[in-house]
């Protein structure tokens, strides 16, 4: 069964920083992200809330894209 890693949008760019302490990901990027619509996020009350597996999908497709595009 699959349970989906959802966090406050507060609380995603200091669970990223325990992965990687060097991640150039920050909440604006995140805040961008949302805006264009390349990332779902979920409004309860006053807060948002992100999948994390979400997140971490639109980094690795993005950069397999760039990859196949270099092979060109």
């Amino acid at each position: 069964m699959y349970i989906p890693k959802i966090r406050k949008k507060m609380n995603v760019v200091p669970e990223l920083k325990e992965l990687d302490k060097d991640t150039a990901i920050t909440e604006w990027l995140i805040e961008k992200l949302i805006k264009t619509g390349e990332l779902t996020a979920i409004k309860y009350g006053n807060a948002l809330f992100i999948n994390l597996d979400e997140l971490f999908d639109f980094f690795t497709i993005k950069e397999k894209k760039n990859e196949k595009d270099d092979n060109r």
